[in-house]
């Protein structure tokens, strides 16, 4: 059509576009219509027009409004594609509602030689920008418009902007627009003062859709309008309550700030109560970005001012949304939700751009504790932009996440939080350098989430502590950074931060992990895991994990796993780059540490066959309550690294520093040399306890350490880990009465079911204990000694091991390695007297077989059974007295290389004496059984004397196997697949009926003669 005149019109209803208009010429004219429509696809859809050459014969589209009531993806107001020389002028284009796209201006190819001024382009929209341009054209004019979104992306020219301010540097277009919230009536009639006299003048354009006209300069937007008396902007000190306050509720003073804007700093005092509302704070006209707007209780307390809504469904799932506000301030303000739901329970949603958004010293709680949605979320930033926020000293209680952020932005800290039962406290997602310091987080599964988070982020004097939930475990890692960059001039810094985490529900339970990074220093960090998940698992993370990655620097932290876990993992694919020293590596568990495929026991062995831990130690970090070390032994062992000068307590570092997040200075840090006494009077330490806290702290130098213990009696529970010792130092230590005889030192204990031990030992290493007695005094609980961890070179000789009488065979185990493993571990001269299993280890789930076990010329007697053993390479047992046992003597299964069972007198009277299952020797290296008395005795039960089953390469021989008052059963029995057994001048002898020999295939059995 040439030159058509669409005026006036009132449109409602519409299913997909009011005005379609394609190819019209000559001073065409669409003006004064009025398009009102719900979920409507386009309201004019403008396509290949053009206006004449002149000013007379330009385009006109102007002073028509447009009301969207949107949910749809392609909701736009006007689609302008493929136009050129129109004048798009005073037209009033609002998208309203929180959901769907679109965009009030949506143009995808500009022809050029259009004007566009005076427009009003409105969303209310949270993905929507106010207008939208592909491919503009650079002889377009546009200015003096008001472009309002809630979305992150104020507009799109080619570009994304996320704000007007960006918008007019980049381009050095709209530089007389602006970007404030319209107020219109139901009917598109415009009253908001910070929009008066906004435009600039265009004689063609006189009048406004009501036909009244213009002023000069103009009103933006279709409706000329003069504002009510009483709407300048705001300015000083305003109340929100019910006695003769400004304002009754915060939705009154956030609708009055964005509608009258402000002209200096201006501040909300709210009056003590509980207000009941959902308010929305939108962007507000301001003069100068460096005014602030606060909103702070009266009282500075938050208890005394709470503001509250229940949320019912996702689209209004908050409390408060802060759509588009600059320069705000909540402080000393209590947030809470009040329906208990586990899907609408968000408290503060941020959308649109929002610069310098600042939370201070307030309380969050969602009433919803079992936090096992995403909706229940704290602070999240959902398509939201800034450049700066602050979430400083606030508390949060429950939800799913804290503070939530995927959306792209920099320049936010969160700084002296307190979080607590929150499952998620930090999540961002393509951030750039934050900065999360100084929080406190307790019960969690992930502490912080960071993905693509790029740029010189810091996280550092952060405390972490968590014990998991009852309906959700821990997540495999509790700290993550994927695919987060630093700069190789401004790396990502991990500092003085303190992790502690326990949870005996899970495998793989991991501290900190690093994945896909670069350029990332991880410094005086103390990481405690604890898991007392028994079983090994070879995917159980550590304390440090790092999967791929460039350029890391790992130092001076305390990696200390409690339990079956790593001190630090480097996976398969991980890249080159790695500086890890001058750490201290501490676990209970079998492996140390992880590189690659590779599993290593021992810090020497790390040293030795990778290109870490030069310097690096393993000791107990020995943490206090505030979870900071008490070793003394880690003093001075770091290395000194000046952006690091102060410590998690702000305390100035020395140089050398210690290991871990805090300086320490104990009374003393040389190590332990030579003899002491323990006793009372002069003697050096009043308690074995207290020597054995010195010696964890302070460490072994090159010279033996001997505890003379005096005689008495000693009440204590004794712990005893890994013993430091200096670089090279194989030296050993000794806990010994003074006197030589057992009898004269008693520990006793009374233990409970939680802490059923007199003594425990966790991965101790060089350690002799000598001529003690240990006698618990609880009926149930009397285990003696509780072994854990990784452990070499431990002897126990001389000593007495009074057991209670009739004791439970589990409960009263004098002997137990749970969960551990050991290399070279001897027991001499001892008395087993009573209890339940003499000595018991079972670690079957293991990866590698514990290595060298001797049980040489000590006494059972009267025990449930005195040897219990599984899983062990080269097991020696000889010249041992075991004597009335009430099930059996020895049971070894899973024996490998060197065995030798030799002059023992065993006596027993249960299923069997002696079972051997699953022994595994070789041509060179086989076992043997000899000169060994077995007596099987009962009346009752039994069937057994000595019991072979899968044996390969061992040799029986000149025993004498005995058994009485036993019918129908078997004194010598073997079964299995065997192979090169040899069982040769042995007597067998079964007197009450039954065999003397039983056995069920004689293959692999080589010779059974004499």
């Amino acid at each position: 059509y040439k030159s058509p005149y669409i005026h006036e019109n009132t449109f409602t209803n519409s299913d997909y576009a009011a005005i379609q208009a394609v190819r019209l010429t000559e001073n065409f004219r669409i003006t004064k219509n009025k398009i009102f429509k719900s979920n409507i696809h386009y309201g004019l859809y403008l396509d290949n027009c053009a206006g004449g050459d002149s000013t007379s014969t330009r385009g006109l589209v102007a002073n028509n409004v447009i009301k969207l009531e949107t949910s749809t993806s392609t909701g736009y107001g006007i689609s302008f594609s493929y136009n050129q020389k129109i004048d798009f002028l005073f037209n009033s284009i609002y998208q309203e509602g929180e959901t769907g796209g679109g965009t009030p201006l949506y143009c995808y190819q500009d022809y050029g030689n259009n004007t566009i001024k005076n427009n009003i382009f409105a969303t209310e929209c949270s993905e929507s920008r106010a207008l939208e341009i592909t491919h503009p054209s650079t002889s377009t004019t546009m200015d003096y418009n008001d472009l309002y979104s809630e979305y992150r992306y104020l507009v799109k020219i080619d570009n994304d902007y996320t704000s007007l301010e960006e918008l007019q540097n980049q381009t050095g277009e709209h530089l007389h627009s602006v970007s404030i919230y319209p107020y219109f009536t139901s009917d598109m009639h415009s009253y908001s003062p910070s929009l008066n006299d906004r435009g600039v003048w265009i004689s063609s354009v006189t009048t406004d859709f009501d036909n009244q006209s213009r002023t000069d300069p103009p009103d933006m937007g279709a409706d000329e309008y003069v504002p009510a008396s009483g709407t300048s902007p705001l300015n000083g000190t305003y109340t929100i309550g019910t006695s003769r306050s400004d304002y009754a509720s915060f939705s009154e003073a956030a609708d009055d700030l964005s509608f009258r804007g402000i002209s200096g700093d201006v501040t909300f005092l709210v009056e003590s109560g509980t207000y009941e509302e959902r308010p929305i704070f939108r962007q507000y006209y301001t003069p100068n970005s460096t005014y602030l707007v606060k909103f702070q209780s009266q009282t500075a307390n938050d208890e005394d001012v709470t503001l509250q809504y229940g949320p019912t469904v996702s689209d209004s799932n908050y409390v408060l949304t802060i759509a588009g506000a600059d320069h705000i301030r909540f402080e000393d303000i209590t947030f809470t939700t009040t329906y208990a739901s586990n899907y609408y329970n968000t408290i503060m949603k941020v959308r649109g751009n929002t610069e310098n958004l600042q939370v201070l010293s307030c309380t969050f709680s969602i009433a919803d504790s079992t936090n096992s949605s995403e909706g229940n979320a704290h602070i999240v930033f959902d398509n939201a932009s800034y450049s700066t926020a602050s979430i400083v000293n606030n508390s949060f209680y429950y939800g799913y996440y804290g503070v939530y952020d995927e959306d792209g932005n920099s320049g936010l800290t969160i700084n002296y939080n307190y979080f607590h039962n929150t499952r998620n406290p930090v999540y961002l997602s393509h951030v750039e350098a934050p900065t999360i310091s100084h929080n406190i987080m307790d019960d969690f599964t992930c502490a912080i989430y960071l993905n693509y988070v790029d740029g010189g982020t810091q996280i550092y004097n952060n405390k972490m502590t968590s014990h998991g939930f009852n309906d959700y475990y821990h997540g495999y890692n509790l700290v993550n950074f994927y695919n987060c960059d630093g700069l190789a001039d401004g790396h990502i810094l991990v500092y003085n931060n303190i992790l502690y985490a326990y949870d005996n529900y899970i495998t793989g339970l991991g501290g900190f992990n690093f994945n896909n990074c670069q350029y990332l220093d991880f410094y005086h960090n103390n990481v405690f895991v604890e898991n007392d998940y028994d079983i090994y698992i070879p995917s159980t993370r550590g304390c440090a994990v790092y999967a791929s990655g460039d350029n890391y620097d790992m130092k001076n932290n305390i990696l200390a796993y409690f339990g079956n876990g790593h001190a630090f993992e480097l996976q398969p694919g991980s890249s080159v780059n790695y500086d890890l020293d001058y750490n201290d590596l501490y676990n209970e568990g079998l492996f140390l540490a992880k590189v690659g495929q590779d599993n290593y026991k021992t810090v020497e062995e790390i040293r030795d066959n990778t290109d870490f831990s030069d310097h690096s130690v393993k000791a107990p970090p020995l943490p206090d309550n505030d979870l900071f070390t008490t070793s003394a032994f880690l003093v001075g062992k770091g290395t000194y690294n000046h952006q690091f000068a102060y410590d998690y307590n702000n305390t100035e570092r020395n140089d050398p520093p210690v290991i871990g997040a805090t300086e320490y200075s104990p009374s003393s840090t040389n190590v332990l040399s030579g003899s002491y006494s323990i006793g009372t009077g002069r003697a050096d330490y009043s308690s074995i306890q207290a020597a054995i806290n010195d010696l964890l702290s302070r460490g072994v130098g090159s010279s033996d350490v001997t505890f003379n213990i005096e005689s008495g009696t000693y009440n204590e529970q004794l712990e005893l880990y890994h013993i430091p010792h200096t670089v090279g130092s194989n030296a050993g230590v000794t806990f010994q009465s003074q006197s030589g005889n057992a009898n004269d030192v008693n520990i006793t204990f009374n233990a409970t079911s939680d802490s059923n031990y007199v003594f425990k030992l966790v991965g101790v290493n060089n350690l002799n204990i000598t001529a003690l007695k240990f006698t618990p005094l609880d009926s149930s609980y009397n285990k003696i000694f509780q072994i854990k961890g990784y452990n070499t070179d431990l002897t126990i000789s001389e000593c007495i091991l009074e057991g209670e009488t009739n004791a439970d065979y589990n409960n009263g185990t004098l002997v137990k390695f749970d969960s551990a493993s050991f290399e070279n571990v001897a027991f001499n001269e001892n008395e087993f007297n009573n209890g339940g299993y003499g000595i018991y280890y079972s670690n079957y789930d293991y990866p590698e077989y514990a290595v060298n076990l001797r049980v040489e010329n000590n006494s059972f007697s009267s025990n449930y059974q005195a040897l219990y053993l599984k899983s062990i390479s080269n097991l020696f047992i000889e010249e041992n007295e075991i004597d009335n046992q009430t099930s059996a003597a020895l049971y070894a299964e899973n024996i490998d290389d060197s065995l030798l069972i030799y002059r023992n007198k065993m006596k027993a009277k249960g299923s069997y004496v002696m079972k051997l299952y699953r022994y595994q020797g070789t041509s060179q290296d086989g076992g043997l059984i000899a000169n060994n008395f077995f007596h099987k005795f009962t009346t009752t039960y039994g069937y057994y004397n000595v019991y072979l089953q899968d044996v390969n390469y061992l040799d029986f021989y000149l025993n004498s196997v005995n058994s009485t008052d036993m019918s129908n059963a078997k004194s010598f029995y073997l079964t299995g697949t065997n192979s090169n057994l040899n069982v040769r001048d042995n007597i067998f002898s079964q007197k009450s009926g039954g065999y003397a020999v039983y056995v069920t295939s004689d293959n692999g059995l080589l010779n059974m003669e004499y």
